[in-house]
């Protein structure tokens, strides 16, 4: 019954926070200047993970394109709240 589809759908629950904590986890052992102990919250993970991407993002692109860049990071990048 509906115990049931709740302890299912639970389950898949569970299963797919423990996905996205591995990922947050490999994400950061990827960033150089973070010792492996630090605890680090999800959201600072992928702020610190967009600011150490960010000058490999922008390299060689054209002006036109950062510009544009720059607008999108504004509106929903690392600082924004």
């Amino acid at each position: 019954g509906k115990q049931v589809q709740r302890n299912a759908a639970n389950a898949r629950e569970r299963a797919r926070m423990r996905v996205l904590s591995k990922a947050f986890s490999r994400l950061k052992t990827t960033l150089p200047w973070v010792p492996p102990d630090t605890k680090l919250s999800k959201l600072d993970t992928l702020r610190l993970a967009s600011s150490y991407t960010w000058p490999f993002m922008v390299a060689g692109k054209p002006e036109n394109e950062l510009k544009e860049a720059v607008n999108t990071t504004r509106l929903c990048g690392p600082t924004a709240s």
